[in-house]
């Protein structure tokens, strides 16, 4: 939400299948944060998708990292009230 500077969080209690899963991971005054957007599936074949915040795996999830040699770090605007990356 711009107005506010905040992301809006919803909670989602029941069970679901992680169908997509991609974002980065980098730093925030030296501490890692990892900005993530996936996308899940119900047991109605919808698709739920946003930013993820967290989330608990039940069985399994096959998730694969690529590391990188660069040094990835976010720096707050101010304008817009976001951490973004600071490349």
């Amino acid at each position: 939400n711009l107005e506010t500077q905040t992301y809006e969080k919803k909670l989602i209690d029941e069970p679901l299948e992680l169908i997509g899963l991609m974002g980065n991971i980098s730093h925030i005054d030296e501490q890692p944060f990892a900005h993530l957007h996936a996308t899940f599936g119900t047991n109605q074949y919808e698709t739920l998708s946003g930013h993820l915040t967290k989330a608990v795996v039940s069985a399994t999830a096959e998730i694969i990292i690529t590391m990188t040699n660069l040094d990835i770090n976010r720096k707050h605007n101010e304008t817009i009230g976001l951490n973004l990356l600071d490349l």
